[in-house]
């Protein structure tokens, strides 16, 4: 089942009691499921589009650097579903979804994560990220639940993550600090090392959905699904578009001898699909074939048989082991 599904199925509120015994009521999964039913847009990636936005914002460049018009959302209120793996996941496939409000800009606004779990339950992330791409944010020295968040890594990464603040749900913080005080400020650190990948996923998502030829959308049809499901007093399934890597178009850049005069071609090799930017226009390169096809790659060829070496040659290939 779809992780927006799993939520929507959810309870808005769960109970948890802390090592001292006082109960505290906390946003459960289901919490923001009246945002949710109401987005116009709901987006479901299938693998081979999670892993190139993936492949964008970490190997790609870097978004702030693109035109502003390319890297924004297309709705001020929409849901963002995507698979995710190791080291941003604990499991292989993992479930991963935002619900993000923006203004009418789409650059600035909020969002909330949720995942699946190891046992497959949904789960509400404990906070929420407050994002604005045309100012850089920082967190007021008197609010002790805001965060600054910072990527230590990698430049462009840590640049985007300079328009970002962290709150964590005050619920949630009230929780975490009475159930095991020592031990809060690394629970929030981990918090926040699960959810800053949300933010540029979502850019590096909208950013595709911006250029021409990169992604492929198709609108669910659950009609006969949720006519089944009604009849069996199951609630229905959301609608939504399922998207994927648009295929076909890859073409190729070859030929022979010189490329401009100056200097040879390479030689035939597989360039991976890419962001071209344009007079202010993003377009998509899909993955192709460029260099000089007539480059010999192997100018000798050395014909081998299962059988081992023996005498002085095994004892050379002994020694070059």
């Amino acid at each position: 089942m779809r992780l927006v599904d799993q939520i929507m199925a959810s309870s808005a509120a769960i109970a948890a009691r802390d090592a001292r015994g006082i109960l505290h009521n906390l946003p459960g999964p289901g919490s923001r499921n009246d945002l949710i039913a109401q987005c116009p847009l709901r987006f479901v990636l299938d693998e081979s589009a999670s892993s190139q936005c993936m492949d964008l914002f970490l190997h790609g460049p870097d978004l702030l650097d693109l035109d502003p018009r390319a890297v924004r959302l297309p709705s001020s209120l929409l849901w963002i579903e995507w698979l995710s793996n190791p080291p941003y996941a604990e499991t292989p496939n993992t479930r991963v979804g935002v619900l993000v409000e923006s203004d009418e800009g789409g650059r600035s606004g909020s969002l909330f994560g949720f995942y699946c779990d190891a046992h497959g339950h949904a789960v509400l992330a404990p906070a929420r990220m407050e994002f604005d791409l045309d100012a850089e944010l920082y967190a007021p020295a008197a609010s002790p639940n805001v965060f600054g968040l910072r990527h230590q890594g990698m430049a462009g990464l840590d640049r985007i993550l300079r328009h970002a603040l962290f709150h964590l749900e005050r619920q949630w913080a009230a929780f975490m600090r009475s159930n095991a005080p020592d031990r809060a400020g690394h629970d929030i650190q981990q918090i926040g090392d699960y959810i800053w990948v949300f933010l540029p996923f979502v850019f590096a998502f909208s950013t595709l959905l911006n250029a021409r030829g990169a992604l492929s959308r198709r609108p669910s049809d659950l009609s006969r699904l949720n006519a089944a499901r009604a009849k069996r007093g199951r609630p229905a399934l959301l609608d939504h578009i399922e998207v994927r890597l648009a295929l076909g178009g890859a073409g190729s850049e070859v030929g022979g001898g010189m490329g401009n005069g100056m200097r040879a071609r390479a030689r035939l090799h597989q360039v991976r699909g890419h962001l071209v930017q344009r007079a202010g226009r993003i377009f998509w390169r899909s993955a192709h074939m460029r260099g000089d096809a007539t480059k010999i790659i192997a100018r000798r060829t050395v014909s081998v048989t299962g059988s081992p070496p023996s005498g002085r040659y095994a004892e050379d290939a002994r020694r070059s082991g």
